[in-house]
């Protein structure tokens, strides 16, 4: 599959229909800026002025779907309801043109191509009135009347919406009714050579869409390419609106890795206690478990003797986007039950009703990934789309349920209205929130049990019409918390990826409150959120950034992690995603399981210097074995898995630097144009090169003093560039405020200005570097200081060596070299004379 013709086509359509649906409101006086009221109004007929010499007039239907598209845009603003519709069209254009090449619409006939080659008008116009399509009087007529008069494009339009309009009763919540404002505003040919429907035919391959699902979320993916650079152009000076989020967090997951994820965590679940080499052989991704002691294999044991009932099995993907990893969880559930008798007819039915569940904000997403599910189960039963199957897949949606319609649906009874104005408060923000909404479990059942026998009795009240649309809101707000208040087998997902500082305040604020350990980016909060999902023995499977493996600001997280037992990790590192326009990520994707066995061994796939790291998967050179106990050996516990046992040891005997000498960060002056200058800019006989404190520096009428600044790469010695003006111990620097008087310099730590110390780069493109600084500089917050009273060779001669090289690149693989990480290097002092004399030599 061609992914470039794919984003180019997507890209394309999505122009095209923003630029159509704009054309169609204008034709309406509605434009971005105003509404315009009708030039002339009659009993069921509107004109509308649009240039001086051009009007168009509506009729009847028209005119109230005119009435609802200005409340929408009243609600929503008009640009976000431009693009609701223009992808909801997009969305059942790709949705009919996957059936027919597939021959899976109930008509057997194509509605935006033909079977005969060549031909370019659509099967549905040349057979109009042989299909069922819940045709009325005036719909004959008007096919008739449109055939005789060759208005073929306005033919073609009003059978496209008929036929999505019939494809409800098997589809409902794909193709819903389209007799609202969405109908007004669709722009549709099917011979315009650059419109959408052209563009499907002409530049993307039928092979593509046969049998491969998977084309349902590439055209997703490429669908928001724009809308996504956008956001992030604009994300430093306008935090990620809720309406956003998708469109930036949304990542496609490359086939392979979703193989990898669903293979070690489903299979894995049904392997433990139904060995069965023909299933393993099926599943290319799978890893073995690690070599475990007697006392492992014996815990492994007990719960693996426990039977487990198939037809129970529930697996959830609470950010399933357009339900890629949830389709092939499907192939691989499909395997399983053919393993256990079922046939394909009844396994199908079973998979959708019992074991896969999915959660998303995206309206968007959950239609195609419903879509998805529903195209995979036809795959398998021919019948599906007419047994009213609906998948448990559900668009998370706010609460905004009025005072008066919850006292109306719960009948003034007490527990059910305490039930539902808890409902309502927990999901006041659930478009925003998604999955990491915490609902508690309620009696689901009985609330709406009870909900539909009282509205029963109310259907013919003027009162229950007006609050259609609000117990309509209630009932998924039902089933979302429903599905967020149970516990699952596995939890399967490639979850968002969004820092805190793009966040709007409410949502930050959420996270602060209810994930403290992983508030920093919405993948973290991902992991957290999981495993709190599972039940005992239960399997995680994620794809997220590595970050969480090394970083200080997820060592609380990391800790956690650590607790249940690592199956696997693959750790890609950059590149995993390439093929999708090389999206700059580092990545590791794993398994966990709930569970605490003491002594579990892990296997770690190393993948960070591959190119194709699908191929090197299983290459035993890049595979690692060990027990993450080991990892809590090392200061802040980074997943340090291809760490030498002698390192580990290491840190164990060694005595870390912080024990032996200060570890400090210096100045920051707030404007080091203001402050700074090369040595060589300014008068040599006013710099003081000999200073030994700030007492001194003060005394001194010098203005100029030596600064250690950080800067390039190097060893031993040097980077001695830069002075800095502390005249009268710095005043002006001490002094520098904001206008609003705040200071804005930070002169930390100056007890140890001027004193001889051991300093490095904070920020390398390459390998850490020590370098000696003698007496007489201030260093920078970039130019961090080790300062110690004794053996000052032998620590700048171990923390320049291969050795301290390795330690770093355990504890710090991302070249960011804070304070913390050279506190925890260890020190085992060898008394060897010859190297104390090698070391003196070097300085």
């Amino acid at each position: 599959m061609d992914k470039s013709k794919l984003r180019t086509f997507a890209i394309e359509s999505r122009r095209k229909l923003i630029e159509d649906t704009k054309y169609q409101a204008s034709l309406l006086g509605i434009s971005n800026h105003e509404t315009k009221e009708p030039v002339s109004s009659a009993e069921g007929m509107e004109t509308y002025q649009i240039s001086s010499s051009t009007t168009h007039t509506i009729y009847d239907k028209e005119i109230e779907q005119r009435k609802h598209l200005v409340r929408e845009i009243e609600q929503k603003g008009f640009d976000q309801v431009i693009e609701e519709v223009a992808y909801t069209w997009f969305n059942r254009i790709i949705a009919i043109r996957y059936m027919e090449v597939n021959d899976y619409l109930p008509t057997r006939t194509r509605v935006l191509s033909s079977e005969t080659p060549g031909k370019i008008e659509p099967d549905i116009i040349t057979e109009a009135l042989d299909l069922d399509l819940d045709y009325s009087d005036e719909d004959i007529n008007k096919i008739l009347e449109l055939k005789e008069s060759n208005k073929l494009d306005e033919l073609f339009k009003l059978l496209f919406i008929k036929q999505c309009n019939k494809l409800n009763d098997i589809l409902p919540y794909l193709f819903e009714k389209t007799s609202d404002f969405t109908e007004l505003l669709l722009n549709i040919s099917f011979n315009n050579s650059e419109g959408i429907v052209q563009g499907i035919i002409n530049s993307i391959p039928e092979e593509y869409f046969t049998e491969q699902v998977e084309i349902i979320g590439w055209m997703y993916q490429f669908y928001n390419t724009e809308l996504k650079d956008d956001t992030f152009k604009n994300i430093k000076k306008n935090k990620v609106s809720k309406e956003r989020i998708p469109a930036i967090t949304q990542l496609f997951t490359p086939d392979w890795i979703v193989k990898y994820m669903v293979e070690n965590s489903i299979g894995r679940l049904w392997l433990n206690k139904h060995p069965n080499d023909d299933l393993k052989s099926n599943w290319k991704y799978y890893l073995e478990d690690a070599e475990q002691d007697e006392t492992v294999y014996n815990e492994l044991r007990l719960f693996n003797d426990k039977n487990i009932n198939l037809e129970e099995i529930k697996i959830l993907d609470p950010c399933m986007g357009s339900g890629h990893i949830l389709v092939y969880a499907f192939d691989v559930l499909m395997q399983i039950y053919l393993s256990q008798g079922y046939s394909e007819k009844d396994a199908a039915v079973s998979i959708l009703e019992n074991n896969i569940y999915g959660l998303d904000i995206d309206d968007r997403a959950y239609q195609l990934a419903y879509f998805a599910l529903m195209m995979k189960a036809r795959q398998y039963n021919r019948r599906i789309l007419t047994k009213n199957i609906t998948p448990n897949v559900v668009a998370l949606h706010d609460s905004n349920i009025s005072e008066n319609a919850l006292n109306f649906i719960s009948n003034n009874d007490d527990a059910i209205k305490k039930d539902l104005i808890y409902l309502m408060n927990t999901f006041k923000d659930a478009k925003e929130f998604g999955s990491l909404i915490r609902s508690k479990k309620l009696d689901f059942d009985g609330i709406n049990e009870f909900i539909v026998s009282d509205l029963e009795n109310k259907k013919d009240t003027l009162e229950y019409y007006s609050y259609i649309p609000e117990i309509s809101s209630l009932k998924n707000i039902l089933l979302q918390a429903n599905l967020l208040s149970q516990e699952y087998d596995v939890v399967i997902t490639n979850p968002p990826y969004m820092a805190n500082r793009s966040m709007k305040k409410e949502f930050s604020e959420f996270l602060k409150k209810n994930y403290v350990d992983s508030k920093s980016d919405l993948f973290a909060t991902f992991i957290e959120r999981c495993q709190e999902m599972l039940k005992p023995n239960g399997y995680s499977s994620m794809i997220t950034m590595q970050s969480f493996m090394f970083l200080s600001t997820f060592e609380k997280l990391r800790m956690k992690f650590l607790e249940d037992n690592l199956i696997n990790m693959v750790h890609l590192g950059s590149g995993a995603f390439e093929e999708i326009g090389g999206e700059v990520v580092q990545t590791t994707a794993f398994v966990r399981r709930n569970s605490k066995i003491k002594d579990f061994k892990t296997t770690f796939v190393r993948l960070v210097d591959t190119k194709d790291k699908e191929k090197n998967l299983f290459n035993k050179d890049l595979t690692f074995e060990t027990s993450i106990n080991n990892f809590n050996q090392i200061p802040g516990s980074p997943i340090a898995y291809w760490a030498d046992k002698h390192v580990f040891e290491a840190f164990q005997k060694g005595t870390p630097l912080i024990d032996i000498g200060d570890i400090k960060q210096g100045l920051a002056t707030a404007d080091n144009n203001r402050f700074l200058r090369q040595w060589f800019e300014v008068n040599n006989f006013n710099i003081n090169f000999s200073c030994e404190s700030c007492v001194e520096s003060k005394n001194s009428n010098l203005k100029w003093y030596p600064y250690n600044k950080g800067g390039d790469f190097k060893k031993w010695y040097g980077n001695q560039n830069y002075v800095v003006n502390w005249l009268n111990d710095g005043y002006e620097i001490r002094n520098f405020r904001n206008s609003a008087g705040k200071l804005k310099s930070r002169p930390q730590n100056s007890n140890f200005y001027f004193h001889e110390s051991l300093s490095w780069s904070k920020i390398s493109s390459g390998s850490i570097g020590f370098r000696f600084f003698p007496k007489g500089f201030l260093f920078d917050v970039a130019g961090c200081s080790v300062f110690v009273d004794k053996n000052k060779e032998y620590i700048l001669g171990f923390l320049n060596s291969t050795v301290s090289k390795d330690i770093f690149n355990l504890i710090s693989p991302t070249l960011n070299y804070e304070v913390g990480h050279v506190s925890s290097v260890p020190l085992i002092f060898n008394e060897n004379e010859k190297i104390g004399i090698y070391l003196l030599l070097l300085k």
